[in-house]
Protein backbone atom coordinates (compact mmCIF):
# COMPACT_ATOMS: atom_id res chain seq x y z
CA UNK A 1 0.00 0.00 0.00
CA UNK A 2 2.72 2.47 1.01
CA UNK A 3 4.78 1.46 -2.03
CA UNK A 4 1.85 2.24 -4.33
CA UNK A 5 1.24 5.58 -2.63
CA UNK A 6 4.91 6.48 -3.03
CA UNK A 7 4.69 5.63 -6.72
CA UNK A 8 1.60 7.86 -6.96
CA UNK A 9 3.51 10.92 -5.76
CA UNK A 10 6.71 10.11 -7.64
CA UNK A 11 8.85 8.92 -4.71
CA UNK A 12 11.09 5.87 -5.12
CA UNK A 13 10.09 3.70 -2.20
CA UNK A 14 13.19 1.51 -2.66
CA UNK A 15 15.36 4.45 -1.61
CA UNK A 16 13.40 5.07 1.63
CA UNK A 17 15.06 3.30 4.54
CA UNK A 18 12.58 4.22 7.29
CA UNK A 19 9.69 6.51 8.17
CA UNK A 20 6.70 4.59 6.83
CA UNK A 21 4.37 6.58 9.05
CA UNK A 22 5.63 9.85 7.57
CA UNK A 23 5.26 8.45 4.07
CA UNK A 24 1.73 7.31 4.81
CA UNK A 25 0.77 10.71 6.23
CA UNK A 26 2.43 12.46 3.26
CA UNK A 27 0.60 10.32 0.69
CA UNK A 28 -2.68 10.66 2.62
CA UNK A 29 -2.26 14.46 2.53
CA UNK A 30 -1.89 14.42 -1.23
CA UNK A 31 -4.88 12.09 -1.61
CA UNK A 32 -6.98 14.50 0.47
CA UNK A 33 -5.85 17.37 -1.73
CA UNK A 34 -6.66 15.46 -4.92
CA UNK A 35 -10.07 14.47 -3.55
CA UNK A 36 -10.90 18.10 -2.80
CA UNK A 37 -9.68 19.08 -6.25
CA UNK A 38 -11.86 16.44 -7.92
CA UNK A 39 -14.98 17.45 -6.01
CA UNK A 40 -14.30 21.18 -6.40
CA UNK A 41 -13.89 21.03 -10.16
CA UNK A 42 -16.78 18.61 -10.61
CA UNK A 43 -19.11 20.76 -8.50
CA UNK A 44 -18.13 23.92 -10.38
CA UNK A 45 -18.40 22.49 -13.89
CA UNK A 46 -21.60 20.56 -13.20
CA UNK A 47 -23.33 23.60 -11.68
CA UNK A 48 -22.14 25.79 -14.55
CA UNK A 49 -22.92 23.48 -17.49
CA UNK A 50 -25.32 20.97 -15.86
CA UNK A 51 -23.41 18.24 -17.70
CA UNK A 52 -22.46 15.21 -15.62
CA UNK A 53 -20.02 13.81 -18.20
CA UNK A 54 -18.30 17.14 -18.79
CA UNK A 55 -17.97 17.66 -15.04
CA UNK A 56 -16.33 14.26 -14.58
CA UNK A 57 -13.94 14.71 -17.53
CA UNK A 58 -12.77 18.20 -16.54
CA UNK A 59 -12.48 17.22 -12.87
CA UNK A 60 -10.34 14.19 -13.81
CA UNK A 61 -8.16 16.32 -16.12
CA UNK A 62 -7.37 19.01 -13.53
CA UNK A 63 -6.92 16.45 -10.74
CA UNK A 64 -4.26 14.67 -12.80
CA UNK A 65 -2.74 18.06 -13.66
CA UNK A 66 -2.38 18.90 -9.97
CA UNK A 67 -0.88 15.46 -9.27
CA UNK A 68 1.68 15.97 -12.02
CA UNK A 69 2.54 19.44 -10.70
CA UNK A 70 3.45 17.79 -7.40
CA UNK A 71 5.48 15.10 -9.16
CA UNK A 72 7.25 17.72 -11.29
CA UNK A 73 8.23 19.91 -8.34
CA UNK A 74 9.40 16.88 -6.36
CA UNK A 75 11.55 15.74 -9.30
CA UNK A 76 13.13 19.12 -10.15
CA UNK A 77 14.08 19.70 -6.51
CA UNK A 78 16.41 16.69 -6.53
CA UNK A 79 19.75 17.58 -4.97
CA UNK A 80 18.51 20.98 -3.74
CA UNK A 81 16.71 20.17 -0.49
CA UNK A 82 19.81 20.88 1.60
CA UNK A 83 19.68 24.47 0.31
CA UNK A 84 16.28 25.18 1.86
CA UNK A 85 16.78 25.03 5.60
CA UNK A 86 14.84 28.24 6.28
CA UNK A 87 11.10 28.61 5.99
CA UNK A 88 11.37 31.77 3.88
CA UNK A 89 13.72 30.04 1.42
CA UNK A 90 11.21 27.20 1.11
CA UNK A 91 8.39 29.72 0.62
CA UNK A 92 10.24 31.45 -2.22
CA UNK A 93 10.91 28.06 -3.84
CA UNK A 94 7.22 27.11 -3.52
CA UNK A 95 5.88 30.43 -4.82
CA UNK A 96 8.22 30.35 -7.78
CA UNK A 97 7.24 26.84 -8.88
CA UNK A 98 3.73 26.53 -7.49
CA UNK A 99 1.96 29.62 -8.83
CA UNK A 100 -0.23 27.49 -11.13
CA UNK A 101 -1.22 25.35 -8.18
CA UNK A 102 -2.08 28.47 -6.17
CA UNK A 103 -4.39 29.69 -8.96
CA UNK A 104 -6.08 26.28 -9.23
CA UNK A 105 -6.47 25.97 -5.46
CA UNK A 106 -8.08 29.43 -5.35
CA UNK A 107 -10.71 28.32 -7.87
CA UNK A 108 -11.24 25.03 -6.03
CA UNK A 109 -11.60 26.81 -2.70
CA UNK A 110 -14.32 29.08 -4.08
CA UNK A 111 -16.17 26.09 -5.50
CA UNK A 112 -16.01 24.33 -2.14
CA UNK A 113 -17.10 27.50 -0.33
CA UNK A 114 -20.20 27.77 -2.52
CA UNK A 115 -21.06 24.22 -1.46
CA UNK A 116 -20.24 24.76 2.22
CA UNK A 117 -22.02 28.12 2.56
CA UNK A 118 -24.95 27.25 0.30
CA UNK A 119 -27.50 27.75 3.12
CA UNK A 120 -26.11 31.19 3.99
CA UNK A 121 -26.12 32.11 0.30
CA UNK A 122 -29.78 31.18 -0.29
CA UNK A 123 -31.35 34.50 0.85
CA UNK A 124 -28.75 36.53 -1.05
CA UNK A 125 -29.26 34.47 -4.21
CA UNK A 126 -33.04 34.85 -3.79
CA UNK A 127 -32.68 38.62 -3.52
CA UNK A 128 -30.47 38.61 -6.60
CA UNK A 129 -33.06 36.63 -8.56
CA UNK A 130 -35.85 38.95 -7.44
CA UNK A 131 -33.75 41.91 -8.51
CA UNK A 132 -33.27 40.35 -11.94
CA UNK A 133 -37.01 39.81 -12.27
CA UNK A 134 -37.77 43.39 -11.20
CA UNK A 135 -35.29 44.74 -13.71
CA UNK A 136 -36.76 42.56 -16.44
CA UNK A 137 -40.33 43.65 -15.60
CA UNK A 138 -39.28 47.29 -15.59
CA UNK A 139 -37.62 46.90 -18.98
CA UNK A 140 -40.64 45.03 -20.32
CA UNK A 141 -43.08 47.64 -19.04
CA UNK A 142 -41.07 50.44 -20.61
CA UNK A 143 -41.00 48.56 -23.91
CA UNK A 144 -44.79 47.94 -23.92
CA UNK A 145 -45.78 51.37 -22.66
CA UNK A 146 -45.72 52.87 -26.14
CA UNK A 147 -47.77 49.98 -27.48
CA UNK A 148 -50.46 50.56 -24.84
CA UNK A 149 -50.41 54.29 -25.54
CA UNK A 150 -50.81 53.56 -29.24
CA UNK A 151 -53.88 51.40 -28.57
CA UNK A 152 -55.46 54.10 -26.40
CA UNK A 153 -54.68 56.76 -29.01
CA UNK A 154 -56.23 54.60 -31.72
CA UNK A 155 -59.43 54.22 -29.66
CA UNK A 156 -59.66 57.95 -29.03
CA UNK A 157 -58.96 58.75 -32.68
CA UNK A 158 -61.72 56.44 -33.92
CA UNK A 159 -64.22 57.94 -31.48
CA UNK A 160 -63.10 61.44 -32.49
CA UNK A 161 -63.43 60.62 -36.21
CA UNK A 162 -66.97 59.29 -35.66
CA UNK A 163 -67.92 62.50 -33.91
CA UNK A 164 -66.20 64.60 -36.55
CA UNK A 165 -68.06 62.93 -39.43
CA UNK A 166 -71.31 62.68 -37.47
CA UNK A 167 -71.17 58.87 -37.28
CA UNK A 168 -70.84 58.58 -33.53
CA UNK A 169 -73.02 56.11 -31.70
CA UNK A 170 -72.93 54.33 -28.37
CA UNK A 171 -72.77 50.98 -30.12
CA UNK A 172 -69.66 51.97 -32.12
CA UNK A 173 -67.99 53.44 -29.02
CA UNK A 174 -68.68 50.23 -27.13
CA UNK A 175 -67.33 48.20 -30.06
CA UNK A 176 -64.13 50.30 -30.14
CA UNK A 177 -63.77 49.91 -26.37
CA UNK A 178 -64.12 46.14 -26.60
CA UNK A 179 -61.49 46.01 -29.35
CA UNK A 180 -59.19 48.22 -27.26
CA UNK A 181 -59.69 46.08 -24.17
CA UNK A 182 -59.04 42.91 -26.17
CA UNK A 183 -55.77 44.29 -27.46
CA UNK A 184 -54.76 45.37 -23.95
CA UNK A 185 -55.63 41.88 -22.65
CA UNK A 186 -53.47 40.32 -25.39
CA UNK A 187 -50.59 42.61 -24.41
CA UNK A 188 -51.00 41.65 -20.76
CA UNK A 189 -51.04 37.96 -21.70
CA UNK A 190 -47.85 38.54 -23.64
CA UNK A 191 -46.29 40.21 -20.60
CA UNK A 192 -47.42 37.35 -18.34
CA UNK A 193 -46.01 34.78 -20.78
CA UNK A 194 -42.63 36.50 -20.96
CA UNK A 195 -42.61 36.86 -17.19
CA UNK A 196 -43.32 33.16 -16.85
CA UNK A 197 -40.53 32.27 -19.27
CA UNK A 198 -37.98 34.48 -17.53
CA UNK A 199 -39.10 33.14 -14.15
CA UNK A 200 -38.52 29.57 -15.34
CA UNK A 201 -35.09 30.48 -16.65
CA UNK A 202 -34.18 32.21 -13.40
CA UNK A 203 -35.39 29.26 -11.35
CA UNK A 204 -33.51 26.79 -13.59
CA UNK A 205 -30.24 28.75 -13.48
CA UNK A 206 -27.77 27.88 -10.76
CA UNK A 207 -25.97 31.26 -10.76
CA UNK A 208 -22.70 29.59 -9.72
CA UNK A 209 -20.47 32.52 -10.72
CA UNK A 210 -22.90 34.91 -9.02
CA UNK A 211 -22.67 32.86 -5.84
CA UNK A 212 -18.89 33.29 -5.86
CA UNK A 213 -19.36 37.06 -6.18
CA UNK A 214 -21.90 37.01 -3.34
CA UNK A 215 -19.33 35.19 -1.19
CA UNK A 216 -17.00 38.16 -1.51
CA UNK A 217 -19.72 40.61 -0.50
CA UNK A 218 -21.79 38.89 2.16
CA UNK A 219 -19.66 36.10 3.63
CA UNK A 220 -16.18 37.58 4.27
CA UNK A 221 -15.33 34.71 6.63
CA UNK A 222 -15.11 32.52 3.53
CA UNK A 223 -11.68 34.08 2.92
CA UNK A 224 -10.40 32.25 5.97
CA UNK A 225 -11.42 28.97 4.38
CA UNK A 226 -9.79 30.12 1.14
CA UNK A 227 -6.45 30.63 2.91
CA UNK A 228 -6.79 27.26 4.64
CA UNK A 229 -7.43 25.41 1.38
CA UNK A 230 -4.57 27.17 -0.44
CA UNK A 231 -2.28 26.31 2.49
CA UNK A 232 -3.47 22.71 2.34
CA UNK A 233 -2.63 22.49 -1.37
CA UNK A 234 0.84 23.93 -0.76
CA UNK A 235 1.55 21.88 2.37
CA UNK A 236 2.94 18.81 0.48
CA UNK A 237 5.74 21.04 -0.82
CA UNK A 238 6.66 22.14 2.69
CA UNK A 239 6.52 18.58 4.02
CA UNK A 240 8.77 17.37 1.20
CA UNK A 241 11.23 20.24 1.52
CA UNK A 242 11.47 20.45 5.31
CA UNK A 243 11.16 16.85 6.55
CA UNK A 244 14.54 15.21 7.33
CA UNK A 245 13.28 11.92 5.86
CA UNK A 246 12.92 13.48 2.42
CA UNK A 247 16.13 15.47 2.79
CA UNK A 248 18.04 12.20 3.31
CA UNK A 249 16.08 10.58 0.48
CA UNK A 250 16.89 13.51 -1.82
CA UNK A 251 20.60 13.42 -0.92
CA UNK A 252 20.75 9.68 -1.62
CA UNK A 253 18.95 10.08 -4.97
CA UNK A 254 21.18 13.02 -5.96
CA UNK A 255 24.33 11.04 -5.13
CA UNK A 256 23.01 8.02 -7.02
CA UNK A 257 22.20 10.17 -10.05
CA UNK A 258 25.61 11.82 -9.87
CA UNK A 259 27.34 8.44 -9.72
CA UNK A 260 25.36 7.19 -12.71
CA UNK A 261 26.43 10.24 -14.71
CA UNK A 262 30.08 9.76 -13.74
CA UNK A 263 30.01 6.04 -14.59
CA UNK A 264 28.44 6.73 -17.96
CA UNK A 265 30.99 9.45 -18.66
CA UNK A 266 33.92 7.20 -17.75
CA UNK A 267 32.47 4.49 -19.96
CA UNK A 268 32.25 7.02 -22.77
CA UNK A 269 35.90 8.06 -22.29
CA UNK A 270 36.99 4.42 -22.50
CA UNK A 271 35.00 3.81 -25.66
CA UNK A 272 35.94 7.09 -27.34
CA UNK A 273 39.51 6.14 -28.50
CA UNK A 274 38.30 2.71 -29.59
CA UNK A 275 35.54 4.25 -31.68
CA UNK A 276 37.99 6.77 -33.15
CA UNK A 277 40.37 3.92 -34.03
CA UNK A 278 37.55 2.03 -35.69
CA UNK A 279 36.29 4.99 -37.70
CA UNK A 280 39.53 6.95 -38.40
CA UNK A 281 42.25 4.34 -38.18
CA UNK A 282 44.15 5.91 -35.30
CA UNK A 283 43.51 6.62 -31.65
CA UNK A 284 42.28 10.01 -30.61
CA UNK A 285 42.09 10.96 -26.96
CA UNK A 286 39.10 12.91 -25.74
CA UNK A 287 40.12 16.47 -24.88
CA UNK A 288 38.80 17.83 -21.59
CA UNK A 289 37.77 21.49 -21.53
CA UNK A 290 36.48 21.61 -17.97
CA UNK A 291 38.01 20.90 -14.56
CA UNK A 292 34.96 18.98 -13.33
CA UNK A 293 33.77 16.76 -16.17
CA UNK A 294 31.11 15.67 -16.95
CA UNK A 295 29.26 18.40 -15.05
CA UNK A 296 31.30 21.12 -16.77
CA UNK A 297 30.86 24.02 -14.37
CA UNK A 298 34.51 25.21 -14.19
CA UNK A 299 36.29 25.78 -17.49
CA UNK A 300 40.03 24.94 -17.82
CA UNK A 301 42.31 27.89 -18.24
CA UNK A 302 44.15 27.94 -21.61
CA UNK A 303 47.93 27.31 -21.56
CA UNK A 304 48.49 30.69 -23.19
CA UNK A 305 47.79 34.11 -21.78
CA UNK A 306 44.90 36.06 -23.24
CA UNK A 307 45.73 39.76 -23.40
CA UNK A 308 43.09 42.27 -22.49
CA UNK A 309 42.25 45.28 -24.57
CA UNK A 310 45.02 47.88 -24.29
CA UNK A 311 47.57 45.57 -22.67
CA UNK A 312 49.76 45.49 -25.80
CA UNK A 313 49.92 49.28 -25.85
CA UNK A 314 50.95 49.36 -22.20
CA UNK A 315 53.70 46.79 -22.93
CA UNK A 316 55.10 48.94 -25.78
CA UNK A 317 55.07 52.06 -23.61
CA UNK A 318 57.31 50.26 -21.10
CA UNK A 319 60.20 50.35 -23.61
CA UNK A 320 59.93 54.00 -24.52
Amino acid sequence: MIRWLCYLVGVDYAQIKSGNNILLAFAALIIIVLSLASFGFYYAIYNTTESLILGIIIAAFFTLLILNIYRLVFSISEGELTKYDKFWDVTKFVLKRGFILIALSLFISKSLEVYIFKDQLKPHVSNYKNGLKRDFNRTLEIGLLKERQSIDEEYERRVYDDKLFDKFSAENAEKYALERNQKLIEIQEKVDLENSVIQQKINASNFFITKIKLLFTYIPESWLLTLMIISLFLSPFYVFLLTPLFTEYDTYCANASRQIIIDEYNSFKELYPLLMMKSMGHELEFSEKYKDPPFNTVRLEPPYRVLKKGSLLKWIEMFK
